[in-house]
């Protein structure tokens, strides 16, 4: 909740769903990787 720009996106009452995704790949530098998708 630091990211204002995605605090802004969380507490948006206009968005009703959520999507959420996570891949992991042993051979890149981060290894996790997330992705939020907020749909109205």
């Amino acid at each position: 909740m630091y990211s204002e720009f995605h605090r802004e996106n969380i507490l948006n009452p206009k968005f009703r769903e959520l999507g959420v995704g996570y891949a992991y790949e042993d051979y890149s530098t981060y290894h996790h990787y997330w992705v939020q998708l907020f749909r109205g």
